[in-house]
């Protein structure tokens, strides 16, 4: 709990969504070598992947504004990203891997909210109360 508190643990978490933001992108853009039949075996992994992008961004936002805009962030960049998948050789547009692009960041999001209310803010200010006390 202290590293999300921490303004140096906040940046690092920074630096790993980012990360996380450029494996996406490269996994997505990534020309296929053996290119498979159109399935949609892979929503889940769509939906895993934005959840965790948009649930990320509490790591470092604090404030339910910020934590929306990124949410509204990664679901544009979700949306974006499967339409440059359309611009790739051996890659297409699926509109249900937006689909689950969207809904993966909206529960992500959902998660990320929920955390920052009922968990980072109530310990935040008793940290807030208990250094209060301590001076």
């Amino acid at each position: 709990m202290q590293l999300l508190f921490d303004r140096r643990g906040r940046r690092m978490l920074f630096g790993l969504w980012c990360l996380g933001w450029l494996t996406t992108t490269l996994l997505m853009l990534t020309p296929l070598k053996n290119p498979m039949s159109v399935s949609h075996s892979d929503l889940v992994a769509h939906f895993a992947a934005f959840a965790g992008l948009a649930f990320g961004a509490v790591g470092f936002a604090r404030r339910g504004t910020e934590l929306t805009l990124l949410a509204v962030a990664t679901i544009a960049g979700g949306v974006a990203l499967e339409f440059a998948q359309g611009l790739v050789p051996s890659r297409t547009f699926d509109i249900l891997d937006m689909g689950a692009n969207t809904l993966g960041a909206m529960v992500g999001y959902a998660g990320a909210l929920t955390l920052l209310l009922l968990v980072i803010r109530p310990a935040a200010e008793a940290r807030a109360k208990g250094a209060a006390e301590a001076s």
